[in-house]
């Protein structure tokens, strides 16, 4: 009788544990679920911000530089979701059996639920990351100059009787990236402007002067026509980052939290290629050629 009442306790212990266990795998399995859910989510918004940098790409609303420093932002990004996603599959194959999931839950389910429970905390933190790269492309767009009003044939100076109307040219770009970095202040960030210098087609007199200092400077006295141009817009493009260094140092103390942002300048000659792709009726002598596309962008740091 004894025994009897002895085995009918230790079964409805049995069962009771089992029981348990069966709950708490089912509740564990239900908040992978939601996990795996989110993840989803959160993979869709970051494939998004992506296609849009594309898009934006190929119809010139950013340059090259700016596209690659926000790939290599979005693939940190992706990175650790595709991780956490790592972390989720391998829960969800040890909360599949219940034998296993008991072995389990202690050294490797529960710490590792505490991490992704963690990671989903930090959410509304990334989420400020993800609007602040949509709001970035949303108004990104390249800033043309006209310095042929500047930049006569042959001329890469802006002359010092010119540099205050060029600055009133240049103070809306600067006023942009400083509005939108103080908008995302919280965020460690960089500026980038990229600054792309153009040329006509003309070719430079070798017996001028300009086509000296242009050989001095390539360390080339037999340079062909299109080196000497693209060395010349070079010059152009480094003339603006000159410009707009000064204005943006002038502005520091509108710039807030500004130990918080990085700033960099690309100067890049493109010589006798087209500036604006849609224009079909450029001529060799075009002072249209003769021109400063600029771009911006401010890129947080964290992913």
């Amino acid at each position: 009788m004894h025994i009897r009442n002895l085995l009918v306790v230790i079964i409805t212990i049995l069962a009771a544990v089992s029981c348990t266990g069966s709950r708490k795998m089912a509740k564990v399995s239900n908040k992978l679920k939601e996990l795996k859910s989110a993840q989803a989510t959160e993979g869709n918004k970051v494939s998004s911000i992506s296609l849009i940098g594309s898009e934006k790409l190929y119809a010139n609303k950013i340059d090259s530089n700016i596209s690659n420093r926000l790939g290599v932002r979005i693939s940190k990004i992706q990175f650790r979701l595709d991780s956490v996603n790592r972390q989720i599959d391998s829960l969800q194959i040890l909360s599949s059996d219940l034998k296993t999931f008991r072995k389990a839950y202690r050294k490797e389910i529960k710490p590792k639920l505490a991490q992704l429970k963690g990671f989903r905390q930090q959410y509304e933190n990334r989420m400020q990351v993800y609007i602040m790269l949509e709001d970035g492309l949303n108004l990104a767009n390249y800033t043309l100059f006209d310095l042929a009003a500047f930049f006569g044939p042959g001329l890469y100076t802006i002359p010092k009787e010119q540099e205050q109307v060029a600055a009133q040219s240049f103070m809306p770009l600067v006023d942009s990236l400083i509005s939108f970095s103080n908008k995302y202040q919280s965020i460690p960030r960089t500026a980038t402007l990229v600054i792309l210098g153009f040329a006509d087609g003309q070719g430079i007199n070798p017996d001028g002067s300009l086509y000296l200092t242009l050989s001095n400077m390539m360390n080339n006295t037999a340079a062909s026509k299109e080196d000497m141009n693209r060395k010349l817009s070079e010059l152009r493009a480094i003339e603006l980052i000159t410009h707009l260094t000064r204005l943006l140092g002038r502005k520091v103390n509108e710039i807030q939290n500004f130990n918080n942002l990085k700033v960099e300048y690309i100067g890049q000659g493109k010589g006798e290629t087209y500036p604006i792709l849609t224009i079909k009726d450029y001529k060799v002598d075009d002072e249209r050629r003769r021109i400063v596309l600029c771009y911006w962008s401010v890129l947080p740091d964290q992913e």
